[in-house]
């Protein structure tokens, strides 16, 4: 807009030296005093703009610095004399004792308001019950031992889990839906129909279960450095357990996943030096950490049968950008010309990295940028980290697989809203009627589609059994109309030989009617002739006669 308002200006000036111009050839005091005035307007228009761009240039400059006092707080970062930021220095976690009253009023604050961000579970649980398994058509029983009038109402849902399974930390046993409160004692029904799995696990006694009244999150990104039992208040890394598969473990490095079983490590030397690890990760033989579903590229038609008996066919050159990982191998073997890509999943694959020179990070146009400075260290996503190094902004230190975050009760139930906490407010939705759809409601939306899928195939059925009856029909009219039509040609012969026939008789008998019309014709001539002759023959014997008598009158009697 600035620019705007001096380019109308610098039109205004422009205007005033031809009214000046053209004001020369005619000397008149209204024409000087009119390019005076224009001449005037235009240098303060330009003076009031030059204010207010010098007031809008300061409050730029203060809101642009308030901006990135927020992101400094934000990323936990302070402010070096050189303008540049860098991550807290001597005071941190791992050196609490250089830490002053107000630095470690600071540090609370901020581990304050992550655990907020994550440790979001306030939920109800007791411990040492008894559980029974819904059977037969009958309700199961939850025996609560800790309170003779626990705090839930009917229709509230409950997990419940084992603690006495040897080997583990508990076994999931269930989720129930309460139908009665009974004092301590509540009648539950299952939240989610079971299956054979479910049946065989409520088969097994359970004496002594946890039951919780909504699923915690997993929170082991905040605590996984948490030693409780340590008196080093540095808080050491956890090491998991041998026997915990590498897959389950909340960080490890990608070079220590192997192949196929074997010696190879998941990523070769040659591509981890190249930097190409994220492109390799997609084309390994197997799926990497975390990743169930692969991009399939069809170069011909194929008929893929699925292991519940289902076929689909693919089409050549169709593309299908989620085709589960199980599958894959049988997939190939059937279809020879299939290209694929695994589908990695934002969150599993991430990189310490040390940047070389200065660079700017911003992923989105709208958020603020990151500035970091060159011998700065940070964690970045694998592809990002890849393409830096590639560009040779930052140097590779580690590439690692991170487990990502799991809700339980999202996963299976979902979630109904977003909601967002300033503070210690109360939480308020930002996103309402938000269907994330659990393992539960995807199996529901999967049953009502198998329902209607079943129901037109019914209605196909009905319709083809309808079809073939009515094709039978008009199968038994052709073949009436067939046999029917042979009759008809022999019909239609046989009419065509009477006709034939009649045609002949016809034909005789015309010939005779006329040598019999010309015998009548000749026969009425030869008796024209012979009248005539007759006649001739009287008149000349008869005598003549002598008196010619009147007419007797009218009434007279005949002598």
């Amino acid at each position: 807009m600035t620019y705007v308002i001096l380019a109308i200006i610098g039109i205004l000036f422009l205007a005033a030296l031809v009214f000046v111009g053209v004001g020369a050839k005619g000397w008149n005091a209204g024409t000087i005093t009119a390019a005076v005035l224009v001449i005037l307007s235009s240098l303060g228009y330009l003076l009031l703009v030059s204010m207010v761009g010098e007031r809008e240039r300061a409050w730029r400059e203060r809101v642009n610095s308030l901006r990135a006092d927020v992101a400094r707080a934000r990323d936990g970062l302070i402010l070096n004399p050189d303008g540049s930021t860098s991550p807290v220095g001597e005071c941190s976690v791992n050196s609490l004792q250089n830490c002053s009253v107000e630095d470690l009023a600071e540090l609370r604050e901020r581990w304050t308001r992550q655990r907020e961000r994550v440790n979001s579970w306030r939920g109800i649980w007791w411990r040492h019950a008894r559980f029974t398994a819904p059977g037969n058509g009958q309700p199961g029983t939850v025996e609560i031992t800790t309170s003779e009038t626990p705090a839930i109402n009917e229709g509230a849902p409950v997990y419940v889990f084992d603690e006495t399974v040897d080997g583990q930390q508990g076994g999931y046993v269930g989720a129930f839906q309460v139908t009665a409160v009974n004092g301590s004692s509540l009648d539950i029904t299952p939240l989610v129909p079971a299956d054979d799995t479910d049946l065989r696990r409520w088969a097994l006694p359970h004496d002594d279960v946890l039951v919780l009244e909504s699923l915690p999150v997993d929170r082991w990104l905040a605590f996984y450095k948490t030693d409780d039992t340590s008196a080093d208040p540095t808080w050491p890394g956890v090491t998991p357990d041998d026997d915990v598969a590498a897959v389950e473990q909340m960080n490890t490095d990608i070079t220590t996943f192997t192949i196929n079983g074997g010696n190879a490590p998941l990523i070769p030397a040659d591509v981890i030096e190249a930097g190409r690890v994220f492109e390799a990760l997609a084309s390994t033989p197997e799926p990497p950490p975390g990743v169930g579903w692969a991009e399939v590229t069809f170069g011909e038609a194929t008929d893929f049968t699925w292991p519940d008996g289902t076929v689909t066919r693919f089409q050549a050159g169709e593309v299908v950008p989620a085709f589960p990982a199980e599958q894959l191998p049988l997939l190939l073997a059937d279809a020879g010309q299939a290209a694929y890509r695994w589908v990695i999943p934002p969150g599993l694959y991430w990189a310490d990295v040390r940047f070389k020179e200065a660079y700017t990070h911003q992923t989105n146009p709208n958020d603020e940028p990151i500035v970091f400075e060159a011998g700065s260290e940070a964690v970045l996503d694998l592809k990002t980290a890849e393409q830096l190094a590639a560009s040779g902004t930052t140097e590779v230190l580690r590439r690692f697989y991170r487990r990502p975050l799991t809700d339980g009760q999202t996963q299976m139930l979902g979630a109904d809203a977003v909601t967002k906490r300033v503070g210690n407010e109360e939480p308020v939705p930002v996103f309402d009627n938000l269907q994330a759809l659990g393992l539960y409601r995807i199996r529901k939306d999967l049953e009502r589609t198998l329902e209607n899928s079943e129901a037109r195939t019914r209605a196909l059925q009905g319709a083809t059994e309808n079809a073939t009856n009515q094709l039978a029909l008009l199968d038994e009219k052709k073949a009436q109309l067939t046999d029917d039509q042979q009759g008809w040609e022999q019909d239609l012969q046989a009419a065509e030989r009477i006709e034939a026939s009649v045609q002949q008789r016809h034909d005789t008998i015309a010939a005779e009617l006329r040598e019999t019309e010309e015998a009548i014709v000749e026969l009425g001539r030869e008796l024209r002739r012979l009248t005539a002759n007759v006649t001739a023959e009287i008149d000349r014997r008869a005598p003549a006669p002598d008196i010619l008598e009147a007419p007797p009158a009218a009434g007279a009697a005949v002598q």
